[in-house]
């Protein structure tokens, strides 16, 4: 094999120049892709299948995703601060014993709402109260918070919206809005209500007793489990997976968790006001109870354990001996974590490959005189003076195993006929070597090997490397060895963006108090994530860095995703940045993941205090969308933020200025398309259709529709857009103007449109049938356009 690590005997001596290929062979990226596609032709209107996903979407609430995530990270806190402290992470009672005592306060406010909510439907069904009397009672219940946290209360907040929002649902259903849902439209509310409670409590109770760190993947997918129970084969969502090795799913974040917990909640509320009889519910229930009590995973451990291992045994090797088998049973541990799906025999085989090549990759970097040379060439890029033998090679041989583990785990990336082909697989391997090595090792081959392979080093103009944070016994996060001092401008924070597609200069303006009106300096850290570590526990064990070190949101939201463009833009090295897919389609983390903090003197997180309750953080300028099928509807919410609501406002205000302000409107409306339809489309895009799994992630359907066609139904929306924000200024100025001047923070601006031309035809292509498609789709306009502008955030 023709790369230059199997080129130079040692780290002692000085390696005369090696004779490199004259052309070097280049070999293509091939990562592994998951591309979900809706099949079939549309058979017809399912009118169950489309109540069941109306009534889902109708549940959904965007800040009950936020409000569970923080209670997440909360308890990760809990258990870091006390629990991890006693040695009790491993412990599955205790964790458990010590989680529940500490949230009994919270648990005890839980189970007394939701039992008052199953009371006031027995109450109803005894007396003349309705629905409308039973939500104004929801929000007007006040919870004893003398114990809770700030976390815990806004929690709390959101329950009893999702609360108020089921009994709405179940109102629907009884009213007749909703045409199916009989048994439920013909039951007595109190049963009804016991049932919904029954519902919560069980998706919640995973979270209050047994704590995130015990907490298995088990609402990964449960939508779409439950979803199955109710929606006929001829519709259900159908998600084609490639015979190919297919790549292991990361661990949830908690921003994955809350998502999965509110989706998974929402479909089985959903699935019981749906049922047809007594067997259904009982049914759902025993779905339930088996999904939920799904066994840990608890493979990360595992290696982490063995990475452990794996450094012990490279530290007691000898000069000259092989490290083939400290190798063997690493790998055998990080493929059997991975589980690609590759049958067993063919794991084996490729193992057998994997370990005979890396062995001698790493060859040059075993025994101890090789291992205190790499030591003493990490403290030159930044790592801690170890005077200790034991401890340096320790260090190098950390590194070591760094390099072999992300070597192993680009394995299920592969195409399928690489792992077929063993000279194909080995050039691979070799590929993902070179690059986990450019990552986490320093400069040790000579010279004229990175002049002949730039690629040999991530970085162009600084000699640096990432390194695990300091004190990190879990094989943490890493940063990078150097600190980078920079300038940004108003161009560059422009150009970049961060999670959601939204501009640097947009989050820094409205959320950190800093406008980027010509050019400052900046210092740039950056981070690189490891399995279980988000960007909660990022930002919290970061805590000589000033404006991190802590897990409040106001400090992991400063954390931006470091894509090529923005290394490139703020450091000229865009080999640093991130080599995921989609890092800036949502605030996840996974391994490998690398993300930026700025520190600007001057910035800090942007509160706005209510006029009743605690300060809140301020949002920032950006745009969501909904698009509702069975309603043949499409509306869109532009929030701005106070600095750009009062901006607009200005010129309102002025004489002959509207039209000023619709140039304002539609620059921030423009930008918001354009990321709603690319970057943000699991945030800011849902989708409503019998095809399509309601919830927080229904907007990654739209990769199954022709590219041409959501070309030109954006393009006809903003043109919809521009034509009605004009009318609206020109008329109806003064409702923005008091929206505006309202204490609330910022502007929401809505705009509805009914009947949308060719929605017909875009409702087909989600089923996966074109054939309606024609030239100058979208050209007419919607049978009515209705904009309205409220105080604050709506959504």
């Amino acid at each position: 094999m023709d790369t230059p690590f199997l080129l130079f005997p040692n780290l002692e001596r000085e390696t005369p120049p090696e004779k490199l290929p004259a052309e070097p062979e280049s070999y293509t990226e091939s990562p592994f892709r998951v591309v979900g596609k809706l099949n079939g032709r549309q058979t017809g209107t399912d009118r169950k299948a489309e109540s069941f996903v109306s009534v889902m979407n109708e549940l959904h609430d965007d800040e009950f995703n936020e409000q569970l995530e923080d209670l997440l990270n909360e308890v990760k806190d809990f258990q870091e601060r006390y629990i991890s402290r006693e040695r009790y992470m491993n412990n599955e009672h205790y964790t458990r014993q010590l989680t529940q005592n500490y949230y009994k306060p919270l648990v005890r406010e839980v189970d007394e709402f939701l039992d008052t909510m199953s009371q006031q439907g027995y109450e109803a069904d005894t007396s003349a109260k309705d629905i409308g009397e039973i939500e104004s009672f929801l929000d007007e219940y006040e919870f004893n918070t003398a114990d809770l946290t700030e976390v815990q209360e806004q929690f709390l907040g959101g329950l009893k919206k999702l609360a108020k929002k089921a009994v709405g649902a179940v109102g629907k259903i009884k009213k007749g809005i909703v045409k199916v849902g009989k048994f439920a439209a013909n039951l007595a509310l109190g049963p009804i209500f016991n049932r919904i409670k029954g519902v919560m409590k069980k998706f919640l109770a995973g979270i209050l007793q047994k704590g995130t760190n015990l907490l298995p993947e088990k609402y990964r997918g449960i939508a779409q489990t439950l979803a199955g129970k109710i929606l006929p084969p001829s519709l259900q969502p159908a998600v084609n997976i490639p015979a190919a090795a297919q790549a292991p799913a990361e661990q949830d974040s908690t921003r994955d968790a809350a998502e999965n917990i509110q989706d998974g909640l929402n479909a089985a509320t959903a699935q019981l006001l749906m049922a047809d009889n007594e067997t259904e519910w009982k049914s759902l229930e025993m779905e339930l109870d088996r999904v939920l009590e799904t066994g840990d995973d608890n493979a990360y451990e595992a290696t982490d354990n063995a990475k452990d291992n794996f450094v012990t045994a490279l530290n007691e090797l000898e000069d000259g001996e092989s490290p083939a088998p400290a190798v063997e049973e690493f790998v055998t541990a990080v493929t059997t974590a991975l589980k690609f799906a590759v049958p067993l025999v063919g794991r084996e085989r490729l193992k057998g490959w994997a370990v005979s090549l890396v062995s001698k990759l790493i060859a040059p970097l075993a025994g101890k005189e090789n291992s205190q040379a790499l030591s003493r060439l990490l403290v030159d890029k930044g790592f801690a003076m170890l005077n200790l033998e034991a401890a340096a090679n320790t260090s190098a041989n950390t590194a070591v195993a760094e390099v072999v583990e992300n070597t192993i785990r680009q394995i299920p990336e592969f195409p399928q006929y690489v792992l077929e082909d063993r000279q194909l697989f080995e050039r691979y391997i070799v590929n993902a070597f070179e690059q986990s090595a450019a990552a986490y090792l320093p400069d040790l081959l000579p010279e004229q090997a990175y002049n002949a392979k730039p690629e040999l080093r991530e970085s162009n103009e600084r000699s640096v490397m990432w390194k695990n944070e300091e004190a990190e016994e879990d094989g943490g996060n890493k940063v990078l060895s150097e600190v980078i001092d920079t300038e940004i401008n108003p161009y560059i924070a422009n150009e970049i963006k961060t999670f959601g597609g939204i501009p640097l200069a947009v989050f820094l303006r409205d959320r950190m108090g800093i406008q980027v009106n010509s050019t400052i300096p900046v210092r740039v850290h950056l981070f690189e994530s490891s399995p279980r570590h988000d960007l909660y526990q990022i930002a919290k064990k970061a805590r000589g860095v000033r404006g991190l070190g802590s897990g409040a949101r106001s400090a992991w939201m400063q954390l931006h995703p470091f894509t090529s463009i923005a290394a490139g833009l703020l450091m000229r090295e865009p080999g640093l940045g991130c080599r995921k897919s989609q890092c800036l389609q949502k605030q996840k983390s996974g391994r490998g993941h690398r993300y930026y903090y700025l520190e600007i003197d001057g910035a800090r997180p942007q509160y706005f205090q209510p006029l009743n309750g605690r300060q809140v953080l301020r949002r920032h300028t950006h745009l969501k969308a909904q698009l509702n099928f069975p309603a043949s509807h499409a509306a869109l919410t532009l929030y701005l933020g106070e600095h750009d609501a009062q901006a607009i406002a200005a010129c309102l205000r002025k004489k002959n200025q509207p039209e000023a302000a619709q140039i304002m409107l539609m620059m921030a409306f423009r930008e918001g398309m354009k990321h709603i339809f690319s970057y943000g489309k699991s945030d800011y895009l849902r989708i409503i259709h019998p095809k399509v799994l309601p919830g927080n992630r229904s907007g990654m359907a739209i990769d199954n529709v022709p590219p041409v066609i959501i070309r030109a139904f954006g393009e006809a929306v903003t043109a919809w857009a521009g034509k009605a924000f004009i009318g609206f200024l020109r008329e109806q100025a003064e409702q923005f103007v008091k929206a505006a001047e309202d204490h609330a923070d910022g502007v929401s601006l809505r705009i509805s449109f009914s009947n949308p031309p060719d929605m017909a035809v875009l409702n087909d292509a989600f089923a996966g049938n074109f054939s309606g498609v024609k030239e100058n789709l979208f050209a007419d306009q919607p049978s009515e356009t209705v904009i309205h502008a409220s105080a604050g955030y709506q959504y």
